[in-house]
């Protein structure tokens, strides 16, 4: 219904008195008849620290007709920046689709929670060193391995390994603390209060390319019951 990009920064030249910027932008959207507002998404896709952007007002899920949402963004002076991108989805039922939320995006834990709020699905992705890190951890804290049902997933090649992760979505939010991760953590104890668990958990190792090559991902997939 709305894919929007926002690219706001300071005036270049260091002679500036240190302030923090703010404003905003109101966007209008119309859900089609016959459809209902589904997820409200907000992303970060740039941001220095201190900088930052979310939705004021977001209208309620499966609101209709013409809405009307505020985008409050801030960035500190000089040298500041923030860029973003907003998203509204709607559907037949209301139902918010899947929402991949990388760890290492900023304000990754902020989106997570809006997205959370809207008892939206999300597809929790750790990448690199930090994906090795939570596997150990997770191993450690009871989660098991155990070979994939399905013999070949699409997008990924022969050369890759994966495997699924039984591990409930407290052992999680003990990892992100355990690493250092408090604040997602805490997101993740705040999606456990409103009936959110994991459903399924991939890990994969690529491997195909040179022997010094090796790529950690790990994905957990976070559900409410019948979602």
């Amino acid at each position: 219904m709305l894919d929007v990009v926002r690219n706001l920064r300071a005036p270049e030249g260091l002679l500036q008195l240190p302030h923090m910027e703010s404003g905003g932008e109101t966007f209008d959207v119309e859900i089609p008849e016959g459809l209902r507002l589904s997820l409200v998404d907000l992303a970060l896709t740039e941001a220095v620290p201190l900088a930052g952007a979310e939705v004021e007002n977001r209208p309620a899920q499966g609101a209709t007709g013409r809405l009307s949402l505020r985008v409050r963004w801030s960035y500190p002076v000089p040298m500041g920046q923030v860029a973003f991108r907003l998203r509204v989805y709607a559907s037949p039922e209301g139902k918010p689709p899947p929402v991949r939320v990388s760890v290492t995006d900023p304000g990754s834990d902020r989106r997570m929670r809006a997205l959370f709020e809207q008892d939206g699905p999300v597809d929790l992705a750790i990448s690199g060193p930090l994906a090795e890190q939570f596997h150990d951890q997770v191993l450690a804290r009871g989660g098991e391995i155990a070979p994939l049902a399905r013999p070949s997933v699409a997008g990924v090649d022969d050369a890759t390994v994966i495997a699924i992760v039984a591990v409930s979505i407290a052992v999680i939010a003990a990892t992100c603390i355990a690493l250092g991760l408090a604040t997602f953590g805490a997101v993740l104890f705040f999606a456990m209060s409103k009936g959110y668990n994991i459903d399924d958990a991939g890990y994969k190792v690529a491997v195909g390319e040179g022997e010094t090559r090796q790529e950690h991902e790990m994905v957990f997939n976070i559900r409410q019951p019948g979602t």
